[in-house]
């Protein structure tokens, strides 16, 4: 029975790893990036000068906060690449700018 739990296990985990649709998990201030083979990668997310504004729209940039009260996401572009990050119902692009 034992044998059996610990299989079942290992299945689950082994299943969960390869049928992930987004290979980005946000955890601000870092991201971890899960290759299809091997073990996933922490890195930190993009940040920018704390007060720092993007002068193309006004809105703040990322200067490294964790989810203060609300939620973060990641999603990646066609290669894995982080595209864009959300923290606090701010969206970030991949050089956390504030993006509208």
């Amino acid at each position: 029975m034992k044998k059996l739990i610990l299989i079942f296990a290992h299945l689950l985990i082994l299943t969960s790893l390869f049928a992930q649709q987004n290979a980005i998990w946000s955890l601000p201030p870092n991201y971890a990036k899960f290759p299809i083979i091997g073990f996933p990668t922490l890195l930190p997310l993009p940040t920018q000068p704390f007060g720092s504004l993007n002068p193309a729209n006004g809105l703040p940039n990322y200067y490294g906060q964790q989810a203060g009260y609300t939620t973060h996401h990641a999603m990646q572009d066609q290669n894995g690449d982080l595209l864009f990050f959300i923290v606090d119902e701010i969206i970030y692009d991949k050089n956390g700018m504030g993006m509208d």
